[in-house]
């Protein structure tokens, strides 16, 4: 995805669906931005892959890990806090002891998203082999945990911020 608005845009591009937790932090970055300096355009695009930041196909890129790149800075802005979420029809079904023991990681369904890094990664590294939707945007994820049809690891919205 390319913006021009005459050279004056930041474009500013992170994960769909992993975005939405670092959105609070983004928009009060864009607005000091705009304030020093008004002239300036600014866009923020949702992708369904990692664009190549290096490759100067954005300017910022919002990311949950670290880049491999040797030529990018990075900074973080913060720390995203998530959970598992179901709905208590789910629970009374497939966890009626609320309690997600060893033994009931396995047997649990799990919603995800399309990444096959980050949350799917950290849920099969405790025992989580069921996923039987995989759903690329935050709202398709809760809905569906809301209508009972699993776990999901959900990001709060809004960020820890970083100090600096």
């Amino acid at each position: 995805m390319s913006y021009d608005f005459n050279g004056k845009t930041v474009l500013i591009t992170g994960a769909s669906g992993g975005i939405d937790g670092f959105m609070p932090a983004v928009i009060e970055a864009i607005a000091r931005v705009r304030r020093a300096h008004p002239e300036t355009l600014v866009a923020v695009s949702a992708e369904a892959r990692f664009v190549d930041l290096a490759a100067r196909e954005a300017d910022v890129g919002i990311r949950g890990a670290r880049s491999s790149s040797a030529v990018l800075v990075e900074k973080s802005v913060g720390a995203v806090h998530a959970g598992l979420f179901a709905s208590e029809a789910y629970l009374e079904r497939r966890l009626p002891e609320r309690r997600l023991t060893a033994e009931e990681w396995p047997r649990q369904d799990f919603i995800t998203g399309d990444a096959p890094h980050g949350p799917t990664a950290w849920l099969r590294a405790r025992g989580a082999v069921h996923f039987p939707l995989k759903l690329s945007s935050f709202e398709g994820r809760l809905e569906a945990a809301e209508r009972g049809l699993g776990l999901a690891r959900l990001a709060e919205q809004g960020i820890e911020a970083s100090e600096d």
